[in-house]
C-alpha cells in the first residue's frame, strides 16, 4: 500500500515517514468533497490551497473507529471543511470542534454539520481549553490539533487535552514542519512518557502535495 515506512532506531523520540502517493482511500475522496487541506486530492483549499497527505495515513491510524460511536474533538475548525469530512467519514461520531475566532465559530454553525457542536477556546491559555473541555462532559477517543501551530500552544494541547482521552486514545499535532526537530516537545517529554504508550512524529509524505513543508504530525496512543 504504502511505497516507503522508515522508523528511526534507538531513540525515545521516533520519526517515520509514510509515503501514500499511490492509493486514493474513502478519507481521502471525502477530504477532497468538501476541500480541506488534509487531502492531497483537494482542488481549493480555503488553507492557501495547501493539500497534504493526511488522510490516507488516517485512514491507518483511525479507521478502526470509523463506524464506532466514538467522541471526537478537532481544535482549529477554520472554514469547516475538515469537520464535514470528519462527520460524514465517522459516521456515529460524536464531533466538537474547538475556535478561538468567533467568525470562524458562526460559520461553522451555520453549517449545520450532523453532529457537531462548536465550542470557543483559546489553546493559549490553559485554563481556557481546560474549561472548553470541560464542558464537552465527555472523554475523548481522537483530538487533533489544527489551530494555532506555535510551540507553546501544541504544548498546552499535549499537558491540557491528553486529561480527556480515553485509555486507548489518539491525540494527533498537526502542521509540523519536517525541518523540526523531534526536540520541540522536549519540555514535555517525561509527561510524554508517563501518559502515552506509544508516541511518533509521522511525515506524512505524498507526491501531490502542496505545503511549505509543514505536513509532519505528532502522534501519541494514551496508555
Amino acid at each position: 500500500m504504502f511505497n516507503h515506512i522508515f522508523k528511526k532506531k534507538n531513540s525515545s523520540v521516533r520519526t517515520i515517514s509514510i509515503d501514500s502517493s499511490t492509493i486514493v482511500t474513502d478519507l481521502c475522496s471525502i477530504g477532497a468533497k468538501y476541500n480541506t487541506d488534509k487531502s492531497p486530492y483537494s482542488v481549493n483549499s480555503v488553507c492557501a490551497r495547501h493539500r497534504k497527505g493526511y488522510t490516507a495515513v488516517y485512514e491507518i491510524l483511525l479507521g478502526q473507529l470509523r463506524n464506532k460511536p466514538i467522541n471526537f474533538c478537532e481544535i482549529g475548525i477554520e472554514a469547516g471543511a475538515s469537520l464535514q469530512a470528519f462527520s460524514e467519514y465517522f459516521t456515529r461520531a460524536s464531533i466538537f470542534g474547538m475556535e478561538y475566532s468567533n467568525e470562524k465559530i458562526v460559520r461553522c454553525q451555520n453549517l449545520m454539520i450532523p453532529r457537531t457542536t462548536i465550542l470557543n477556546t483559546d489553546v493559549n491559555n490553559p485554563k481556557t481549553l481546560d474549561l472548553s473541555f470541560q464542558r464537552t462532559q465527555c472523554q475523548f477517543d481522537i483530538i487533533i490539533d489544527d489551530s494555532s501551530h506555535v510551540t507553546d500552544s501544541q504544548l498546552n494541547i499535549i499537558e491540557v487535552a491528553t486529561q480527556y482521552l480515553k485509555q486507548g486514545g489518539i491525540l494527533i499535532i498537526e502542521d509540523l514542519f519536517r525541518k523540526e526537530s523531534e526536540n520541540v516537545f522536549a519540555s514535555l517529554q517525561s509527561f510524554i512518557n508517563k501518559n502515552f504508550s506509544f508516541h511518533s512524529f509521522i511525515i506524512c509524505h505524498h507526491d501531490n502535495r502542496n505545503s511549505w513543508d509543514n505536513d509532519k504530525i505528532w502522534y501519541g496512543i494514551k496508555r
